[in-house]
This record gives C-alpha cells, sequence and structure tokens, in this order.
C-alpha cells in the first residue's frame, strides 16, 4: 500500500510570486503596445508635417520691333502643415533654348542648350501653409533661326530638399506677331468722322415737329 498523496498548501511567497508574474507580462504587454503606438504617431507626423510644395511655371512669347522677349509667372504653393524657409542659394529659373538642327540623313534632331538664370522670390523668405506666393519675369531672347521652343524649369532648394517644375515655351511665329499687330491697328484706328450736322434754321415749322 502506498501513502496517501500528501497535499502541499501554498505560502504566502508563492502567492506574492504568481502576482509579480502577472505583473511582469501585464508590463511587457504595455511596454509592446506603447512602442507600437508610438512608431505609428512618428510616422504619421512625419508624413503630416512633411515639407511638401507645388510648383507651376509658365511662359508666352512675344515679338516687338527690339526682338523677341519671355514672359512669364512661377507659382509655389505650400501644401504642407509647417512653414517652408526657401534657401537664395540654389533657388532660380532657368531657361534652355531648343534649336533643331539637320543630320546627314534629313532628320531633325534638338539640340539644348542654357541661355540664362533668373533669381526668384528674393522678396519670399519662406512660405507659410496654405500660402501661395508668384514672381513674375521678362526677358530678351537672342533670335537664332533654328530656334523652335524654350524649355523653362523653376528650382527651389529649401530644407536641404529640392523641388523642380518644367514647361516648355512655344515660340511666337512673325507672321502671328503680324497679325496680332494688324489687329491692334484696326483697333486704335481713328474714329469715323461724322457728316456735318444739318442747319434746319431755315425749315418750315411743320417740319421740325415730332411725328403725331
Amino acid at each position: 500500500m502506498f501513502p496517501p498523496p500528501t497535499q502541499v498548501v501554498p505560502g504566502p511567497n508563492s502567492n506574492s510570486s504568481h502576482v509579480l508574474d502577472i505583473i511582469d507580462k501585464v508590463t511587457k504587454i504595455a511596454a509592446v503596445l506603447l512602442g507600437a503606438a508610438w512608431t505609428a504617431l512618428t510616422y504619421f507626423r512625419g508624413r503630416t508635417f512633411k515639407r511638401r510644395l507645388e510648383l507651376k511655371i509658365l511662359g508666352k512669347t512675344f515679338r516687338t520691333h527690339h526682338g523677341l522677349f519671355l514672359s512669364g509667372l512661377a507659382q509655389i504653393k505650400n501644401v504642407g502643415l509647417s512653414k517652408v524657409t526657401i534657401q537664395q542659394e540654389g533657388t532660380a529659373i532657368q531657361v534652355f533654348s531648343q534649336s533643331s538642327d539637320d543630320d546627314a540623313g534629313g532628320s531633325s534632331q534638338i539640340t539644348e542648350q542654357s541661355c540664362a538664370v533668373l533669381a526668384v522670390f528674393e522678396k519670399h523668405r519662406w512660405i507659410e501653409p496654405g500660402e501661395l506666393i508668384e514672381d513674375s519675369f521678362l526677358l530678351p531672347i537672342p533670335s537664332q533661326d533654328s530656334l523652335v521652343a524654350l524649355r523653362l524649369r523653376l528650382r527651389i532648394v529649401a530644407g536641404g530638399n529640392e523641388w523642380n517644375a518644367y514647361s516648355i515655351v512655344e515660340l511666337v511665329t512673325p507672321d502671328s506677331a503680324q497679325s496680332a499687330g494688324a489687329y491692334t491697328a484696326k483697333e486704335n484706328s481713328p474714329q469715323t468722322q461724322l457728316p456735318p450736322k444739318r442747319d434746319t434754321t431755315s425749315l418750315k415749322p411743320e417740319l421740325l415737329r415730332p411725328d403725331s
């Protein structure tokens, strides 16, 4: 016969260790959850307050008796939630001339060459969230027979980041410039002279009466 098993009654020390084990597990779980929440918060805050700019550059050409000119407009809109400080060093408008040259096979080849670099947004040190700023420019373009278009580049440097925007500007043709000049001259032509007023002093009184 085997003796009956003895029942071990837990003492106060075993209860304390059990409670401490539960607290340790709960603390570890809470630390993991807090770490995940902090990582997610940092990620979304980084995306929300990331510097974000929308750039646009537009231009057109026109001719006068002084030659060919380029006029344009540069725009920046701050679509982020933080203020962006514009660095003038590296910020500029670049103008490239695009010329068409025929190769030996008779096909046209477009060659590009930088012809001007302009400072832009010199009066704007920063741009607030949601703010839209603009800057216009004008410069003469050297006349070339092979010139077919101009390419514009707006480059903005801020906080170690760089944004770029591009556009192509077609050249105004001499025919269209002449047509515009003729239209303007027609609009500014002197008015047609009216015939002299008729002397009515010698007419009979009944002829001056209004119709009944």
